[in-house]
């Protein structure tokens, strides 16, 4: 250490904040360790949360499946909203009949454009025998998109969280060899 320059610590929170030379200086705004700590938990815990719920919301779509009747419906019109940016979206209304005869209407959860679709259009659809208007078309993007979209935040989140602690985790380490090492 060069003479002059003072090295002194003052620990709290498991952070060693080093003082006298501006390599080391921590920024006022820099979040404390045991703050990071409990922001890192929460974030863990809603990631899981959200995991539980797309993998309770998978198993209840197997279920539906299960005993789901497939049949084919057929648009009978495609319904113009506008958006939250103002466009235009077109979303088909699909008509089908259940096992006993009688007339059921559904409308996709996925919009598109204009002419992705048209009236009179045959499409794939599954319904619970017990109650018909539980019922939605059969693919993939239909039954999966929030399951799909709540799995990938999650774990996107999870990711983002542990690549935070990571990186805090070796920056404190550093900070700690350097003060223990020199």
């Amino acid at each position: 250490m060069e003479s002059g320059t003072q090295l002194f610590t003052v620990s709290y929170s498991n952070i060693c904040y080093i003082e006298g030379d501006s390599i080391f200086d921590i920024p006022r705004m820099q979040m404390s360790g045991s703050k990071l700590s409990y922001w890192l938990k929460g974030l863990v815990i809603i990631d899981v949360i959200g995991l539980i719920v797309a993998a309770v919301w998978f198993v209840q779509i197997q279920q539906f499946l299960s005993t789901a009747i497939k049949t084919t419906g057929h648009i009978r019109a495609i319904v113009a909203e506008i958006d939250g940016e103002g466009d235009p979206t077109y979303t088909p209304e699909i008509e089908f009949q259940d096992q006993h005869g009688k007339l059921y209407r559904l409308r996709t959860i996925v919009s598109g454009n204009e002419g992705d679709h048209q009236v009179g259009e045959s499409v794939p659809v599954v319904y619970d025998p017990r109650d018909a208007s539980k019922a939605s078309v059969d693919s993939l993007v239909e039954l999966y998109l929030g399951v799909f979209i709540v799995s990938l935040v999650s774990l996107l989140m999870l990711f983002a969280g542990s690549v935070i602690w990571w990186l805090f985790n070796k920056e404190e380490k550093r900070k700690l060899d350097l003060l223990n090492n020199g």
